[in-house]
């Protein structure tokens, strides 16, 4: 009894350590995301932590767990997002969707990047991301229920316009600042509606 006393604090400890650890090497990645390194290697991701790259492969063996890993911690994240709810006009409506997918790909642009870079690779990315295209093309139609009424094209043509991919063709390529791409998305959206009335 004397010893498992002894024990347990120790084991707690060890827990915490594996703990913070596991969590310091995830926020390492993407920090190093927000740096332009879309795959970062194992001594990269171990010098942004602090720890030792024996302790990196100690906690994720093989890179993919740690790629699955932060991207389930990022859409977790995503999702813990305060919803924008529609209402107001078509204008306004636009405008609010508009914005809102600005702030999100603003916001997670380094990871979807890093994710794009890995998804031909691992198959749960794959997935992953799916789920985040799935997930923009539902709030297109909760702010934009006319799209019941069009056609399968001028909905596949919302979708994309209001894609990621979009989005970065804007700012990264186009070198657009926000206001602008927020423009061209408004405008690209507007025409599609009023043209399919």
């Amino acid at each position: 009894m004397k010893s498992s006393k002894h024990q347990q604090p120790a084991s707690d400890g060890r827990a915490q350590r594996t703990i913070r650890s596991r969590q310091a090497i995830i926020e390492a990645v993407l920090a190093l995301h927000h740096c332009g390194i879309l795959v970062p290697t194992a001594q990269e991701v171990a010098d942004q932590s602090g720890l030792g790259i024996r302790t990196v492969f100690r906690h994720f063996s093989e890179m993919e767990k740690l790629y699955i890993e932060g991207d389930q911690l990022l859409y977790q994240r995503y999702k813990e997002l305060p919803a924008v709810e529609p209402s107001g006009t078509l204008a306004t409506r636009i405008d609010h969707l508009v914005r809102d997918r600005n702030a999100v790909c603003e916001a997670f642009a380094p990871h979807i990047r890093a994710t794009l870079a890995q998804v031909w690779r691992y198959q749960v990315l794959q997935k992953n991301y799916q789920r985040l295209c799935e997930n923009f093309d539902r709030q297109n139609l909760r702010f934009l229920p006319e799209l019941e009424h069009r056609n399968e094209a001028v909905t596949a043509s919302v979708n994309l316009a209001m894609s990621f991919e979009s989005w970065n063709h804007l700012r990264l390529y186009r070198d657009m600042d926000t206001d602008d791409s927020i423009g061209t998305l408004k405008s690209i959206l507007g025409s599609l509606l009023k043209a399919t009335k």
